[in-house]
């Protein structure tokens, strides 16, 4: 998916001779500013032509600097690089500093386009505060979903510094997905603020050995998937490899992570997620996720589909997931769902697991692997009279201690599982059952 803007508006042909001539002599390590090349930055002007004869001029090495507080209008539609994604182009090796001024998309009429965008382009950097915001409030028509703040393809060693923030997309505040010759790869997003946008926060599709580092996202939703961060690849034959998303914060999504379509050793910790569906969905050709330390990770809509975490897969397909030393809460119908068998080398322990939302069914459905050392308790609004408040099949498990406020009496169910030490029931409305398959 890749998306270009309007076509330029600047107009003086002197200025511009006179900006190419200078920026012949450009060296590593200098400076140039939009302004020199015609731009206004001044919220009206259609400053996309301008910004990007100074990226063009600029060399590896040197400082694009915007001016502070200037507002860019940007045609995200601009000298398109597949389909209609074009907008601005950043290139290798060079730096695009902010300086606390804002890059904003003109209204599209384009189901697709980016604000600025990386097409094959290495080693770049974006540093300082500053903001890039989409057209999703005055957007032209209803169609399509792929309007972007950043977009990037088939690049390898860029870097996005803490004080970013992307806002108001059509589609995803970040998009990062491959190009004709592979992936996006060696990346850093750091202490990148999205929000309000329309599809997801940020998106990997094509990514190999990066990180997600103390994201902010929230506010996500107008279409699905409403993630605040999605690992989907297009192919499944080209899965996301070594993803890690670290210590961040995502609030008021449908889903907090997606792990889905095809991803290899993947690692999601220090998180606080909340997702109205779910806070992480785990879908087929997932290898070696490791869910580990976070402090929290919750889904706020019971009774219903969803947990804190889930699969929605051939479980078949999932080998090597870890859930270990987290605080899961809220709960669908569970608050952890691996229901299903086939996993391989499934574990979830050393977690504090709470199903507290309403109707919520209870702690846990786990089909395969081992279920150990957790403290699971149920709330006053959670459980059903007469149900099972955690169910274990093929499974082994044991050392969980099992507490309740509900006024529900529950039993749990084990079937066909091991024990390898004993559980601990302390409420006297929780009982203990077991039967063979």
């Amino acid at each position: 998916m890749i998306t270009d803007r309007r076509s330029f508006m600047v107009g003086v042909f002197a200025v511009a001779a006179c900006q190419d001539s200078r920026a012949v002599g450009s060296t590593t390590g200098s400076i140039l500013r939009p302004e020199d090349f015609g731009a206004r930055g001044d919220g009206v002007t259609d400053d996309t032509a301008a910004l990007q004869r100074c990226f063009d001029a600029a060399p590896r090495g040197a400082t694009v600097q915007l001016r502070s507080r200037a507002v860019y209008r940007v045609n995200t539609n601009h000298r398109p690089t597949n389909g209609a994604f074009g907008g601005v182009r950043i290139k290798s090796g060079q730096i695009l500093d902010f300086n606390d001024a804002e890059l904003r998309a003109l209204p599209s009429s384009q189901t697709t386009g980016a604000v600025l965008q990386a097409l094959d382009a290495d080693g770049w950097r974006i540093h300082g505060h500053g903001r890039i915001t989409g057209e999703r409030s005055n957007h032209i028509g209803k169609e399509g979903e792929w309007g972007m703040g950043l977009m990037v393809r088939g690049s390898r060693g860029w870097s996005v510094a803490p004080g970013l923030e992307i806002s108001n997309c059509w589609g995803d505040g970040i998009y990062v997905s491959g190009s004709d010759r592979g992936y996006s790869e060696d990346f850093l997003i750091n202490g990148a603020h999205v929000r309000n946008c329309r599809r997801n926060g940020i998106s990997i599709i094509a990514g190999r050995n990066g990180e997600i580092r103390s994201a902010n996202i929230h506010d996500i939703d107008g279409v699905s998937p409403f993630g605040g961060i999605d690992l989907e690849p297009d192919n499944p034959q080209h899965p996301n490899q070594n993803i890690r998303i670290v210590g961040g914060k995502i609030r008021n999504v449908g889903v907090g992570v997606y792990v889905t379509v095809s991803n290899e050793d993947v690692l999601i910790t220090g998180m606080d997620i909340e997702g109205k569906n779910s806070g992480i969905i785990i879908g087929d050709r997932t290898r070696r996720l490791r869910i580990v330390s976070n402090p929290k990770i919750r889904s706020t809509v019971g009774g219903q589909e969803g947990a804190a975490i889930r699969t929605v897969a051939n479980p078949d397909t999932i080998s090597g997931l870890h859930v270990l030393d987290n605080n899961l809460s809220g709960g669908g119908e569970y608050v952890v769902d691996f229901w299903g068998q086939g996993y391989r080398d499934l574990r979830v322990s050393n977690n504090r697991i709470t199903a507290d939302n309403r109707g919520a069914r209870g702690i846990a459905r786990v089909g395969a692997g081992f279920f150990t050392d957790n403290v699971c308790f149920i709330g006053p609004e959670a459980g059903r009279e007469g149900d099972y408040f955690i169910h274990l099949q093929t499974v082994s498990y044991g050392r969980n201690i099992y507490r309740s406020q509900s006024r529900h009496g529950m039993y749990s169910a084990i079937r066909g599982g091991r024990e390898i030490a004993p559980d601990k029931f302390e409420s006297p409305k929780l009982r203990y059952y077991a039967e063979a398959l």
